[in-house]
């Protein structure tokens, strides 16, 4: 069951038997924002304001995140993520949309596109998962077990900054909105289940990312990926595949900025998304 909404422009739909939450903001061309694992629509809220002045921005918490249902036979692989978007596009009856997607939201972006072209005008890909592969070794099964024994731990205020922390180049400046947002959903033991089952997907998907590597040159769509400089998780060398992969993509890094952009240097990155946009 869901939450009650606590957003004034807190919206539910159901998409493909799934009851999903969005913020719907601002009007004119649809700019989707797709989260990354962990996090949820609340991700935005730095960026919500400037970029809901040119756009009607559609903030999707995807299913197991936010107030979103956790279903419990629902796959939580990329292509399953891929396609929520995809459905709840068409399901609100929009097409040529602007999207935004960070980390694991940036491939589910990307595959939505592969399938579904005529839905997207433009994509920006925030340290998206997809370009460099998941290690396949005995140390990738050990951080996979670590990141999957600190899902089943208690969500401790501290333990939750901390980790969260990790993701930033200043780990002192994660934001205390993102991290009661944390605390106050990731709490159930549906939610819990939904991330570990989640991560595991996408890291075991990440192990060969050739079939999507050879679909890549396919996508027409153009494409802002914005990077930063200092992400521990995923280094800005991943930068070097997507440009090999997608030639007319545009590259914009960001110093002394992590795995979050959005949340960690938010003037800088609605300047970027903006101008990208403006283009079209």
């Amino acid at each position: 069951m869901l939450e009650a909404l606590e957003h004034p422009a807190s919206r539910l739909i159901r998409v493909d038997g799934i009851d999903l939450h969005y913020l719907d903001v601002g009007s004119g061309t649809p700019l989707l924002l797709v989260h990354g694992l962990g996090h949820s629509a609340v991700s935005w809220h730095r960026n919500l304001d400037a970029l809901s002045s040119k756009f009607r921005v559609l903030a999707l918490d995807l299913p197991g995140y936010g107030l979103s249902a956790c279903p419990p036979d629902a796959a939580y692989d990329p292509p399953f993520f891929a396609s929520i978007v995809a459905s709840f596009l068409q399901q609100l009856g929009v097409e040529d949309v602007n999207a935004v997607g960070c980390s694991a939201g940036g491939l589910a972006v990307l595959l939505a596109a592969l399938e579904h072209p005529s839905l997207f005008r433009r994509i920006v890909l925030v340290d998206s998962v997809g370009f460099t592969p998941a290690p396949g070794n005995l140390w990738g099964d050990a951080l996979l077990n670590t990141v999957g024994l600190w899902l089943s731990l208690p969500r401790a205020r501290p333990l939750i900054k901390f980790w969260y922390g990790v993701g930033f180049y200043d780990a002192a400046a994660i934001d205390e909105e993102t991290v009661s947002e944390i605390y106050a959903r990731r709490v159930h033991s549906a939610s819990m289940r939904a991330a570990r089952r989640a991560l595991t997907e996408f890291f075991n998907f990440s192990r060969n990312l050739q079939p999507l590597h050879d679909r890549l040159p396919e996508l027409e769509t153009p494409v802002l990926v914005i990077w930063g400089k200092n992400d521990r998780m995923f280094p800005a060398k991943h930068t070097q595949v997507a440009k090999r992969l997608l030639p007319t993509t545009r590259i914009e890094w960001l110093d002394r900025c992590g795995h979050c952009p959005q949340l960690e240097q938010p003037a800088a990155f609605n300047s970027l998304v903006l101008d990208f946009l403006k283009a079209s």
